[in-house]
């Protein structure tokens, strides 16, 4: 019950941030719709969607809009987008919150080679939701991961513990662990 009650505010706290455009601002009270914000809380929506909590569809549909729209009708590449992770995290947003196809995934995979163990996990994983690759190949690639901690790289751009941690998921999701 007390977790329930965090859950439901910390959800209530980030739609609060979203705009009419459907993305959200990176701070409560900003006009300005954050890439990353909206990256980051659209995860965290179906995240607690996904454990039984109550998010509201039309509000993380517009959000999940946002980013597709971003994504592929605009071609944004600003430095957000070509990050190592970033494109990745929206894709695996778009394809759990079913907004995302297997025909729209396989550009992604053209640059599979050139990403680091997270951002290969994470399209793994939006790989498996859209149903683009095969189960044994996903776990062939899972197996060709390998996530290390390395104590300095621990910022937000740049983290060992969330790179072990989604090389982690795609292991679990994929049944290669």
């Amino acid at each position: 019950e007390e977790v329930d009650r965090f859950l439901k505010r910390g959800v209530e706290r980030l739609l609060s941030m979203q705009l009419a455009g459907g993305g959200l601002s990176y701070w409560p009270g900003e006009l300005n719709t954050s890439w990353w914000g909206t990256m980051y809380a659209s995860f965290e929506l179906i995240t607690a969607r996904q454990a039984g909590y109550e998010v509201p569809e039309e509000s993380l549909k517009r959000a999940l809009t946002f980013l597709h729209e971003d994504l592929f009708k605009k071609k944004e590449s600003d430095k957000y987008h070509g990050a190592t992770w970033t494109r990745e995290l929206a894709l695996f947003n778009l394809a759990v919150g079913k907004m995302l196809s297997a025909q729209e995934l396989e550009p992604f995979f053209q640059e599979y080679d050139s990403l680091n163990d997270e951002g290969k996990a994470l399209l793994i994983l939006s790989a498996k939701e859209v149903g683009y690759l095969q189960q044994d190949k996903l776990k062939e690639m899972v197996a060709q991961l390998n996530p290390k901690f390395d104590p300095n790289r621990t910022d937000y751009h740049n983290s060992s513990f969330r790179e072990l941690a989604v090389c982690l998921m795609a292991a679990l999701e994929t049944g290669a662990a």
